[in-house]
C-alpha cells in the first residue's frame, strides 16, 4: 500500500514538474532559427532632398534600403536584382559569412550584370545592429545602404519596450562620379563651401577672445600649419548638401510615435559617405549598451561621436510628454540632420531651438593631445574617466582644452609630424618585446569594455603589420604605408592564427578602418573582455593596437570607410594562402563551420561557396587607378590698355605620371601676340608636395621666329604654402632659368590675396630668341580673388614687368616699352 501511494506521489510531482516546466518555456521567447527570403530590386529613384530633382539609387524604390530583421541562426537568400545600366553588388557590413557572399566587386565576386540576378546566401551565427551597402563604384553614396537587425537566441538583458533604427547619412546633389574627379584636380576643390577655415580674420577673431594660454596655442597651430602645409580644418573633403536621417532630408524631418513611460532602444547607423557626426538627444540621458554589433558594459553619455562604418545602439527613457529631439551634426560644421520621437500625433516641435555643437579645435590640437597621450598616458588619466561625461565615446570641449595645454606644457613631446610617409610597403614583423609594449592611445575606445569575454588574450601573435594611414591631401592620393591599393600587393594569412595590427595616423583627418568578415579584437587594456569591432575610427595623432583571429578563408576587403578616400587608394585585400593553394591546384576547398566559445564569433571557413574565378585570386582589386583631366583657365582683360592675359595648365594621365599642356601668361596686346610659349611635358609626382617634370617647350613670342628647345623643371609647394617652380631650358647652347613663387593669403573664408615673382635668366645671347646673357626678365604680380564657388574665382590684379638685357633691345625694336604696368579683372576656372 506504501509502495502504490509513492508511485502515485511520484506521478503527480512528475506530472506537476512537466506542466512548470512547459509554463516556463511557453512563457518564455524563444528565436527559432528560419529560412528567411528576401527579394530585391536595385533600380534608381528620382529624389529631391536638397532642392534639386536628381537621381538617386534605391532598393525596392526605398532610401535607405528596407531594414532587414532576421533571428540569429535564420538562413537568409536575398536575391538581388540588377535594373541599372551599371554592374551592382551588396555588401553585409559586419557580417560573418563566406567570402564569396561579401559583395564586393573586384575582391569576392564580379558584379551584377544589368538585368541580371545574383543570389547571397549564409546562415546568421551572429546577433546585433549591422548594415549593408554597396561595394561597386559610388553606389553606396547614392543611396543603396540599409539596416540589418539580428535578434539574438537569448533575450536581451537590457529592457526596453519600443526600437527604432537611426540611419544617418549625406547628400550631394552633384553626381559622386563628379565630385571624385574634382577632389582628384584639387584635394580643397570644395573649400569654399566650408564654414570653418583657418583665415587670417578667423585667427585675429579667435585671437582676441581667447585667454593667455589659448594664445599661445593658437599661434603654435597656425605655424604648425605653415609648416606642414595642411589646413588646421581639415576635417572633411566633400561640402555636403543636405543629412539625412532615415532617408528623411529636414524639410520633412523623420519622426516616431512614443508614450510617457517607454524605453526606446535607438540603433544608430553612420551610412555616411564621408561625414563624421556628433549626436545628441537634448535633455537626455542616453546609455550606451552595444557597439558595432556588440555588447559593452553600460554607461551613459550625453553625445557621441560616430563616423562612417560604425553603429552604436543606446537606450533612452521617455519621461515627460515632451518630444526626444535626435539631432547629428556633421563634424565639420556643414549642417545636421534630425529628426524626433514623438509623444503626440500633433506636437510641436522646435528644431530651432537646438544648440549646436561647440566649435572644433583646431586638427593639430587634436593630433598633438592625442599623440601626448602615447607619450605619457599616466598624466593623463585624470581626463579618461569612464563614467564622468564619458570620454571614451567622446570628449568634450573643454576636456579637450585642458589636454592640449597640458601637452603643450610637457617637454617630452616631439611636436613634428611627418609629411612624408615614414613607413613604404606592408611588411610582416616578428612579435617582440618592444611591439608588445605599444598600446592604443589617442582613441574614443579607450574605456570601452565588451559585455561578455571575446577572445583569449594569451594566444600568440603569428605577426605584426603596421599600418600607417598617410595620403597626399592636395593630390587627393589616400594610401596605407605608402602605398595606394593599386599598387599593392595582397596580404597573406593563413587560418587558425592570431595577427596584430597597429594603426598610425599621422594625417589630419580621422580614418574609419573597416575589416570584412572578421572581428578586431581592440587592445584597450582588458585582455579578455577587449572589445570587438569590426570599423576602427583612428583620429589624427593616434595609434591603435588590434589583433584579427584568422577564422575564415578566402580574400576580403580591408579599407577606410570613407568612400573616397577608400576610392583612391586606402584600401587592401587581406588573401589566405589556402585560397592561393586551391586556385594553383596544391590545395583542395574546405568547409568548416564551427562555435568558438565567444558570442558574435563563429567559424566560417568555406573556400568555395560558388565556382572559384581565378582570376580574382590571382588579381584582387577593389579600385584600379583610373586616368584623369584637370584643367586650369585663366582669362583676364586690362581694359585700359586693351591687353589680354591666358594661362592655361591641362594635366592628363593617372596620380603620379601625367602630361602636362601648359601656357604661362600669353599676352595680346591690341589684338597683337607679344608673349606666347606651350610647356609640353612629362609629369611625374615624387612626394605629397613635389614633382618633376620635362619635354619641350615651344616659343612663339618673344622671339624673331619661333623655335623648340628641351625643358626640365621641379614644381611643388614649399613651407609656408609657397607655390613654386623652377624651369631650365636650352636653345642653340644658351640655358634658359625661369623661376616663380608665389603664395595665396587667406583673408576670409573665400577671400585671399595672391603675390608672387617671376623672373628669367640666360646663359648667352641668342637675339633671334630674344634672349641674353644675365637677367632678361623680373615680373612682380599682386592679386585679390574671391572663391565664388568651387572651381570658380574672380580677380583683380595688378603686374608689374620690367625688361632687361636682350630682351629690353627687342622691345626697343618692336616700339614697345621694357615697363610694362597691367591691371586686369578675369576670372579663373577649374575644370
Amino acid at each position: 500500500m506504501d509502495r502504490k501511494w509513492e508511485i502515485l506521489c511520484m506521478k503527480k510531482i512528475t506530472s506537476f514538474c512537466f506542466f512548470i516546466m512547459l509554463f516556463t518555456f511557453l512563457q518564455t521567447p524563444i528565436v527559432q532559427a528560419q529560412n528567411r527570403i528576401v527579394n530585391f530590386v536595385v533600380a534608381y529613384k528620382a529624389v529631391n532632398f536638397a532642392g534639386k530633382n536628381v537621381q538617386a539609387i534605391a532598393v525596392n524604390n526605398q532610401i535607405p534600403a528596407p531594414t532587414l530583421h532576421f533571428k540569429e541562426g535564420d538562413h537568409v537568400v536575398i536575391n538581388v536584382t540588377n535594373h541599372l545600366n551599371v554592374g551592382t553588388t551588396i555588401h553585409w557590413h559586419g557580417i560573418i559569412d563566406p567570402w564569396q557572399m561579401d559583395g564586393v566587386e573586384g575582391v569576392s565576386q564580379h558584379a551584377i550584370p544589368p538585368g541580371k540576378t545574383f543570389h547571397y546566401h549564409f546562415t546568421l551565427r551572429q546577433s546585433g545592429t549591422y548594415w549593408y551597402h554597396s561595394h561597386a563604384g559610388f553606389q553606396e553614396q547614392q543611396g543603396l545602404y540599409g539596416a540589418l537587425i539580428i535578434d539574438p537566441k537569448k533575450p536581451s538583458v537590457y529592457k526596453y519596450n519600443k526600437d527604432e533604427v537611426i540611419v544617418l547619412s549625406d547628400w550631394s546633389n552633384t553626381n559622386p562620379n563628379t565630385i571624385y574627379a574634382n577632389l582628384k584636380r584639387s584635394g580643397d576643390y570644395y573649400s569654399p563651401r566650408f564654414p570653418l577655415q583657418p583665415s587670417l580674420f578667423k585667427f585675429i577673431h579667435d585671437y582676441k577672445n581667447a585667454s593667455p594660454v589659448q594664445r599661445k596655442l593658437l599661434i603654435n597651430d597656425y605655424k604648425m600649419m605653415q609648416q606642414m602645409r595642411m589646413s588646421i580644418y581639415d576635417l572633411s573633403d566633400v561640402a555636403y548638401d543636405a543629412f539625412l536621417l532615415n532617408g528623411k532630408p529636414n524639410s520633412h524631418p523623420w519622426t516616431a510615435k512614443v508614450k510617457t513611460g517607454d524605453v526606446v532602444r535607438l540603433r544608430f547607423i553612420d551610412a555616411g559617405a564621408g561625414t563624421n557626426f556628433n549626436v545628441k538627444i537634448p535633455g537626455f540621458d542616453m546609455r550606451v549598451i552595444q557597439v558595432e554589433g556588440n555588447d559593452v558594459k553600460p554607461y551613459d553619455a550625453k553625445h557621441f561621436f560616430i563616423t562612417p562604418g560604425e553603429t552604436l545602439d543606446v537606450l533612452i527613457k521617455i519621461k515627460k510628454n515632451n518630444p526626444a529631439i535626435i539631432y547629428a551634426e556633421s563634424a565639420d560644421t556643414v549642417g545636421a540632420a534630425f529628426g524626433a520621437l514623438m509623444t503626440s500625433p500633433n506636437q510641436i516641435i522646435n528644431y530651432k531651438n537646438i544648440k549646436p555643437f561647440p566649435k572644433p579645435l583646431p586638427v593639430t590640437q587634436e593630433m598633438m593631445s592625442n599623440m601626448m597621450q602615447g607619450v605619457n598616458p599616466e598624466s593623463m588619466s585624470s581626463m579618461h574617466s569612464s563614467h564622468e561625461n564619458h570620454s571614451s565615446m567622446n570628449m568634450s570641449h573643454d576636456n579637450q582644452m585642458k589636454k592640449t595645454r597640458n601637452m603643450k606644457n610637457s617637454k617630452s613631446m616631439n611636436m613634428s609630424m611627418p609629411t612624408e610617409p615614414t613607413i613604404t610597403g606592408d611588411h610582416l614583423e616578428k612579435m617582440t618585446s618592444k611591439i608588445a609594449t605599444i598600446k592604443t592611445f589617442g582613441t574614443k575606445y579607450q574605456h570601452l569594455i565588451a559585455a561578455v569575454k571575446t577572445n583569449n588574450p594569451n594566444k600568440p601573435i603569428a605577426g605584426v603589420t603596421r599600418m600607417e594611414l598617410f595620403g597626399y591631401m592636395d593630390r587627393y592620393i589616400w594610401m596605407i604605408n605608402g602605398v595606394p591599393e593599386y599598387k599593392a600587393k595582397p596580404i597573406i594569412l593563413k587560418p587558425g592564427e592570431r595577427y596584430r595590427f597597429i594603426f598610425t595616423n599621422p594625417t589630419m583627418m580621422h580614418h574609419p578602418m573597416h575589416i570584412h568578415g572578421h572581428w578586431f579584437i581592440l587592445r584597450n587594456g582588458h585582455g579578455a573582455y577587449d572589445p570587438l569591432l569590426h570599423t576602427i575610427d583612428v583620429p589624427p595623432g593616434a595609434t591603435v593596437v588590434a589583433d584579427v583571429d584568422t577564422d575564415a578563408s578566402g580574400q576580403w576587403f580591408f579599407h577606410c570607410h570613407l568612400l573616397y578616400h577608400m576610392m583612391a587608394g586606402m584600401a587592401r585585400v587581406f588573401q589566405y594562402q589556402t585560397l592561393i593553394n586551391i586556385v594553383d591546384g596544391t590545395g583542395k576547398p574546405v568547409r568548416v563551420i564551427s562555435k568558438t566559445p565567444y558570442h558574435n564569433r563563429p567559424i566560417v571557413r568555406v573556400d568555395e561557396d560558388t565556382p572559384l574565378i581565378p582570376a580574382l585570386v590571382h588579381h584582387p582589386m577593389g579600385h584600379p587607378t583610373r586616368f584623369y583631366t584637370s584643367n586650369h583657365l585663366d582669362i583676364g582683360n586690362d581694359f585700359w590698355n586693351n591687353t589680354q592675359e591666358i594661362t592655361f595648365k591641362g594635366m592628363y594621365g593617372g596620380d603620379y605620371n601625367k602630361l602636362k599642356l601648359n601656357t604661362e601668361n600669353a599676352q595680346i596686346e591690341k589684338g597683337k601676340i607679344t608673349d606666347a610659349d606651350i610647356d609640353i611635358f612629362y609629369w611625374r609626382l615624387i612626394s605629397q608636395f613635389w614633382a618633376i617634370e620635362g619635354g619641350a617647350n615651344y616659343t612663339y613670342r618673344p622671339a624673331r621666329k619661333p623655335y623648340l628647345q628641351p625643358g626640365i623643371g621641379i614644381i611643388g609647394l614649399m613651407p609656408y604654402f609657397i607655390d613654386t617652380e623652377f624651369r631650365l631650358y636650352e636653345y642653340d647652347g644658351s640655358v634658359k632659368f625661369d623661376p616663380e613663387l608665389s603664395r595665396d593669403t587667406q583673408i576670409t573664408n573665400n577671400f585671399f590675396i595672391r603675390t608672387s615673382i617671376e623672373s628669367i635668366l640666360a646663359t648667352k645671347t641668342i637675339s633671334s630668341a630674344a634672349i641674353g646673357s644675365g637677367l632678361n626678365e623680373m615680373q612682380y604680380t599682386v592679386r585679390p580673388f574671391y572663391r565664388i564657388r568651387p572651381g570658380v574665382n574672380v580677380y583683380a590684379q595688378y603686374q608689374y614687368t620690367k625688361d632687361y638685357g636682350a630682351l629690353r633691345q627687342y622691345d626697343q625694336q618692336q616700339n614697345e616699352s621694357p615697363n610694362q604696368n597691367l591691371y586686369t579683372l578675369g576670372v579663373t576656372l577649374l575644370f
